[in-house]
């Protein structure tokens, strides 16, 4: 009995720490094929200015995007996530990026 209550706790704690740190992120873009690499700038252009993000690549859904993958060629999203705490200032920079991009695009 004892043995079944830890086990019990312990599922608990687990499926709250889980349910917590899943709530730390905010995808802000997210892109595939071609996309995927202005994904990247838009994080590498995040980091370089102190904001807590990542990058997510996740196998997308073959049928569901309408796209028929080759035999052994995955097709990939790349998600750009955001700490829920800096949303607002990454969503500022990403305008700032494509202000930035717009008036020369060389730089970026």
């Amino acid at each position: 009995m004892k043995m079944m209550l830890i086990l019990l706790v312990a599922a608990a704690v687990l499926c709250l720490i889980y349910f917590l740190s899943a709530n730390k992120w905010k995808a802000l873009v997210s892109g595939s094929g071609n996309e995927a690499e202005e994904v990247r700038r838009k994080y590498d252009y995040l980091l370089e200015r102190g904001i807590k993000c990542r990058l997510k690549i996740e196998a997308s859904q073959g049928m569901a995007t309408g796209f028929q993958a080759a035999p052994g060629d995955v097709p990939e999203t790349t998600k750009l996530m955001v700490h829920k705490n800096e949303t607002d200032k990454a969503l500022v920079l990403l305008e700032q990026y494509e202000k930035e991009k717009h008036f020369n695009p060389e730089i970026l």
